[in-house]
């Protein structure tokens, strides 16, 4: 497969991970389910891995400018992985209605896990 034929067909995930309550472990952890996702064949992007050695170099960008931003790079996203405690994230709450909005696929981290090693999905 050519390389542009290869970009072509691929789809582009915004990884929601929760940030604020632990930003140094939520950090690490989006790291680290970023690459998983990676070595699945996803191409993702993760907001938390990206601004938040930007945000510790300088004080510079609120939290609301970090909400901005993200939202112009998840309108350009074709699809949604939850991950982390999602569901006590308001940030992450918000990204999920923005893409339910939009139509477009929501899938969560924990059954991308569980289907890979054939597990039932509620446990």
């Amino acid at each position: 497969m050519k390389f542009l034929d290869f970009i072509e067909t691929k789809k582009l995930w915004y990884l929601a991970h929760p940030y604020i309550k632990n930003p140094k472990y939520n950090f690490m952890d989006a790291n680290v389910i970023s690459a998983d996702l990676i070595k699945r064949g996803y191409i993702v992007f993760s907001p938390v891995s990206m601004s938040h050695p930007i945000d510790a170099y300088s004080d510079e960008f609120p939290q609301e400018f970090w909400y901005k931003f993200d939202f112009v790079i998840a309108n350009r996203c074709d699809g949604i992985i939850l991950s982390g405690d999602w569901k006590s994230s308001t940030g992450c709450l918000l990204e999920k209605k923005f893409f339910e909005n939009k139509g477009l696929p929501v899938l969560e981290y924990k059954t991308i896990v569980r289907e890979s090693l054939n597990l039932p999905i509620d446990i």
